[in-house]
């Protein structure tokens, strides 16, 4: 359970730094729209320069994670690193905390994460206030949970490994007809 939990959120820490790099807000212009600005451009040099202009964002407009989120997208990085480095350093035997429980690191990491993810499919950027949002949002929320799940599978191998019975010898008496010492100072 624990290389599965860790492995899990080394994963999931690759795949939300990844996620910064993929479209997290967009809008679709319709082709009636490039129809329309096609028509009214004319032919002449000035017509040409918008059309190529125009020809360049068929489709929809997007911006990336690193485009739209001004402060928050350092902080999903730095979390990010943090939970690769936990989880490596993890899985190769060298916890991050003195008591070996870095899968509390781990779930606090995740749920942070998922928090300002979720804030800003909430809240939009002012940079993306007429956009919704897209892909690369959504693997940052998958990949926070997945972080999160990580660490809990993390956690529950070193409760699991806590609650299990300590194994004593048993105390046998001492056969018959023998003398016990007497403690020492006595």
């Amino acid at each position: 359970m624990r290389s599965i939990g860790r492995g899990s959120a080394l994963l999931g820490g690759v795949a939300l730094g990844v996620s910064l790099w993929q479209s997290w807000y967009r809008i679709d212009i319709p082709r009636e729209v490039y129809q329309q600005i096609d028509q009214a451009a004319g032919t002449g040099p000035l017509g040409g320069f918008l059309r190529s202009g125009f020809d360049g964002l068929a489709g929809s407009l997007q911006l990336t994670g690193w485009q739209a989120l001004h402060g928050v997208d350092v902080v999903l990085i730095v979390l990010a690193g943090i939970a690769v480095v936990t989880a490596v350093l993890g899985l190769l035997g060298r916890p991050v905390l003195a008591d070996g429980d870095d899968g509390t690191l781990l779930v606090v990491i995740g749920m942070v994460a998922a928090g300002l993810v979720f804030y800003r499919v909430m809240v939009l950027p002012e940079a993306a206030q007429a956009m919704t949002p897209a892909g690369g949002i959504q693997l940052a929320l998958a990949s926070a949970a997945v972080v999160t799940a990580g660490g809990l599978l993390a956690r529950h191998r070193v409760a699991h490994r806590s609650s299990e019975p300590v194994h004593r010898t048993e105390f046998t008496a001492p056969p018959t007809g023998t003398q016990s010492v007497p403690p020492p100072g006595r």
